[in-house]
């Protein structure tokens, strides 16, 4: 998969920045996300935040779910978005089977979770996820991320 990085620290943009161009931009015009949790408002939330930029959003609650969806024909997405605490098939387990399908290699997968210890980071990245973001840095981080998707071969900036 692509390089790994760590977003948890970044102070790039303050909260309210954040916030205002997450709602403000198309920045994810056309680009498939797969958000992948057993928990029904994180996917809501941010079901909602990347569809406000143009995304287009499929959502899984669980890993298992979320492999049914990619291996059928044209569902493979260009960003998956998974949890890594997840009852049955954690996160770290999804993003390795993925990473073992003939696309897998090209997707880029952000964990997104609770779990905010610093062997969680080096474990996801380990795993196969290119970026970690704790639940608690989501308006901190998550718009420079989004920053850095291809979007038709180019890199979004702003």
């Amino acid at each position: 998969m692509a390089q790994t990085s760590s977003l948890e620290g970044s102070d790039q943009l303050s909260s309210s920045q954040a916030s205002s161009q997450i709602l403000t931009t198309t920045l994810l015009t056309g680009i498939r996300i797969l958000l992948v949790d057993d928990d029904p408002d994180n996917l809501d939330l941010l079901r909602f935040l990347l569809e406000q930029n143009g995304a287009i959003v499929t959502s899984a609650t669980s890993a298992v779910k979320a492999l049914e969806i990619i291996v059928i024909p044209g569902n493979f997405p260009d960003l998956i978005i998974s949890d890594i605490g997840m009852q049955g098939m954690n996160g770290y387990e999804f993003i390795q089977q993925v990473g073992a399908l003939p696309q897998g290699q090209q997707v880029l997968a952000l964990a997104f979770t609770a779990f905010a210890r610093q062997e969680n980071q080096e474990q996801a990245l380990r795993s196969g996820f290119q970026a970690y973001i704790p639940y608690s840095a989501l308006h901190n981080v998550l718009p420079p991320f989004l920053r850095i998707i291809p979007n038709n071969g180019q890199t979004v900036k702003y």
